[in-house]
């Protein structure tokens, strides 16, 4: 049974890169660009686990994974959040929101990505 995974990020490149990537490995994939937008979805058709891109114009990626763990229901969906900028204090955030892990969004990620998604859904 293949698991869905979605990815949250305002940015088409970056979305489209981390989709392919995991559609290749064979999750089912839901994309969006907005934490409003991921809410959505997550009530409307669920998912196994989140990725949320730190910087984003409506809602930060912080922000989102505190309102998921909000909801009792989906309190225990797996996070990651990930972010270009490599500040130690935006993975202490992200940790203190509930998130399961941070990763800096670095040309080497997708392997990183893969390893951190195999452990969570395990």
């Amino acid at each position: 049974m293949s698991r869905t995974i979605l990815i949250v990020d305002d940015q088409p490149a970056s979305l489209a890169l981390l989709k392919i990537t995991l559609k290749r490995h064979k999750f089912k994939v839901l994309t969006c660009h907005s934490g409003d937008e991921a809410l959505a979805i997550i009530n409307q058709l669920g998912c196994d686990l989140v990725i949320i891109d730190l910087m984003m114009p409506d809602m930060n990626g912080i922000e989102l994974c505190q309102r998921i763990r909000a909801q009792s229901e989906y309190a225990q969906i797996p996070i990651i959040i990930y972010s270009a900028a490599q500040h130690l204090d935006n993975a202490r955030r992200s940790l203190e929101a509930g998130a399961n892990c941070f990763l800096t969004n670095t040309p080497g990620i997708q392997n990183q990505l893969l390893t951190k998604i195999r452990a969570l859904l395990d």
